[in-house]
């Protein structure tokens, strides 16, 4: 996805922040990721406290920045 994938289909997250645009500048410079719902509930037991800690995502490291 890229950082213009959510305002076009009008969505918010429910903690912290979606892709932004600005996210795209340089590739892989900041790698960034936006946990489902579903996922965040699973893993992490809802808990808030997830957004800025770093997750593995396809054996690389990347900072959750929304739900």
């Amino acid at each position: 996805m890229t950082g213009t994938y959510f305002p076009v289909l009008g969505l918010g997250a429910s903690r912290g922040r979606l892709l932004q645009p600005s996210d795209d500048e340089t590739a892989m410079a900041h790698p960034v990721v936006v946990l489902g719902h579903a996922y965040w509930m699973r893993r992490f037991a809802g808990d808030p406290a997830v957004v800025g800690t770093t997750v593995t995502v396809n054996a690389l490291p990347m900072q959750v920045v929304g739900v």
